[in-house]
């Protein structure tokens, strides 16, 4: 079947039902299962899309039926406060289905955007912008329109690649760099001709940093539109939202900012205010709850100091650092400026310096995600941070220990059983700062420069 009768008959409501059954019965039929269901518990809250109201963008360009869900939650509640909620989408999502049980219409497709001419003009600019970049960094610092391209093209080649950084004068990575930077740019002009045809006053993204949310995000705060990301928080029962600016956009979505860091920090700590983080620590790590849709700390047991070092062959005379490595391709552009070009140079470079000082033990501690994160990608390979030691550095010294993402250690084990953490920015220099361990960063982030970490501004 041609690419062209299978987009035709995509779009004929009976056809499309039987070409996404012929492709995969069972997937078909347990999606047909879940909307009946999820018509049968939500119609209740169904209601009419209003003519008028505040004009509220979802920028929704998947087809991730639970992410949808949620959407459709916010998008009543923007509803009932009278705005009138849109969704930016594909054609052929099947997230459609799901909107319209809660009675929304109003769909825009991406697809309708650009034509011909404005995606071959931006084949002659990707090819311009690559024939101009002579380094991985120019490529990395590449703008188009005011559009951050370069890095939300550069974030989501490692994503699909699977690798945490690429040579761009490789021939091999050429086409893919030629493919993903043309898009990034082709949807540059999408999200240019959304807010001239919608004007939108509201825009909100579940993700934003890879090509294409970034580019509607980049435009969105280009506009002064009121921009805001939601995404998921280190509890099941809670959601993160935060609001976005052109000069904020490099911000997680954890972060605060500094006065109100600076008016934290004025207020006396109290008894009360232990007890609350003990227990969030609590919470997170001993019930193995902490960012439990990730599967953190599944099968995890809290160690002593003493049989963490008794695991892991550690000298119990000699102080411990932990090299908290970063998912090499997972965001890597999104928050932040680093010291390094990438996480994977960074974690080379660390290791490299950890086997030179045998005064320390060293631990590397492979990121627990890893386990989630390849299991939902399909990926039944070695991890990639193990054979990127195998390859760049060789056998590890007895001093540096490789603790991989499978092992039973709880992260909170490190707490009571480590003396320095390493980390770029994330999350768990701000836990080991709790527990006054030294925390030494190597990039800009939600916690860094307000006073109780260590962070250099040169390698």
């Amino acid at each position: 079947m041609t690419d062209a009768i299978a987009s035709f008959l995509r779009n004929i409501p009976a056809a499309k039902l039987a070409y996404r059954f012929l492709r995969d019965p069972r997937a078909e039929i347990r999606y047909q299962r879940d909307l009946r269901y999820f018509r049968s518990i939500c119609r209740p809250f169904a209601s009419q899309q209003p003519e008028a109201g505040p004009s509220a963008i979802f920028v929704s360009l998947h087809d991730f039926i639970p992410s949808a869900k949620e959407e459709c939650l916010w998008a009543t509640a923007l509803r009932l406060h009278g705005a009138n909620p849109a969704f930016l989408v594909s054609k052929g999502a099947r997230i459609v289905d799901y909107y319209k049980v809660f009675g929304f219409t109003r769909f825009i497709y991406i697809n309708d955007l650009v034509d011909n001419a404005k995606t071959a003009q931006a084949s002659r600019r990707c090819e311009e912008a690559l024939r101009i970049a002579k380094s991985y960094e120019d490529l990395l610092g590449l703008t188009i329109d005011g559009v951050f391209a370069g890095s939300h093209a550069l974030s989501w080649i490692l994503r699909i690649l699977h690798q945490g950084q690429v040579d761009i004068n490789d021939p091999q990575v050429r086409p893919t760099l030629l493919e993903w930077l043309g898009k990034s740019i082709t949807n540059i002009y999408a999200a240019q001709a959304l807010f001239e045809r919608h004007a939108p006053d509201l825009m909100l993204f579940n993700e934003r940093g890879y090509t294409p949310y970034g580019e509607f995000f980049d435009i969105a705060l280009l506009h002064g539109t009121n921009t805001i990301q939601f995404c998921a928080s280190q509890r099941d029962n809670a959601r993160i939202f935060k609001r976005y600016t052109y000069d904020t956009h490099t911000a997680h979505p954890q972060s605060i900012s500094v006065s109100n860091c600076e008016r934290f920090l004025k207020e006396p700590w109290t008894t009360n205010k232990q007890a609350a983080l003990d227990a969030e620590f609590e919470h997170g790590y001993a019930k193995g709850k902490w960012f439990n849709f990730q599967r953190l700390q599944h099968n995890k047991t809290i160690k002593s100091r003493q049989e963490l070092h008794a695991q892991l062959g550690l000298d119990p005379a000699k102080k411990t650092a932990v090299i908290y490595s970063h998912i090499f391709w997972d965001a890597t552009f999104f928050y932040g400026k680093s010291l390094y070009p990438t996480y994977q140079r960074w974690y080379i470079e660390t290791v490299k310096a950890a086997c030179r000082n045998p005064a320390l033990n060293w631990v590397i501690r492979v990121h627990p995600v890893n386990v989630w994160r390849l299991e939902a990608d399909g990926i039944k390979s070695e991890y990639y941070e193990k054979t990127i030691i195998a390859r760049e550095i060789g056998p590890l010294p007895g001093h540096v220990k490789l603790l991989e993402p499978h092992a039973d250690v709880n992260t909170y084990s490190f707490f009571h059983g480590s003396d320095y953490c390493l980390t770029v920015r994330g999350t768990i220099g701000l836990e080991c700062a709790c527990f006054a361990i030294p925390v030494i960063t190597a990039g800009s982030s939600r916690y860094s420069d307000m006073g109780f970490t260590i962070d250099p501004k040169s390698p």
